[in-house]
């Protein structure tokens, strides 16, 4: 059996800056940190959603980094946000 993961909404920041009291980049960290710990047999991981909270180019450069910490496959799609 192979195990898929999708981590959905972010909601990054451009910087370090909290989002409603918690820090988005420090909670993605976290998630990848667990993931590497606890499923290490995952064979494939998709970001997507709302990736970036106001679609900075900072925080998709920060998403797009982040994965290399894992051994599986990463697939970034953040939703595309037009006004």
């Amino acid at each position: 059996m192979l195990k898929f993961i999708h981590v959905a909404d972010a909601h990054l920041t451009g910087t370090e800056e909290l989002l409603y009291g918690i820090s988005p980049r420090k909670r993605l960290s976290s998630c990848f940190a667990h993931i590497k710990a606890n499923h290490p047999d995952a064979v494939f991981i998709a970001i997507t959603g709302d990736v970036a909270e106001k679609g900075e180019e900072g925080a998709i450069g920060f998403c797009k980094k982040k994965p290399s910490i894992l051994v599986c496959r990463c697939w970034l799609r953040p939703a595309i946000m037009t006004a």
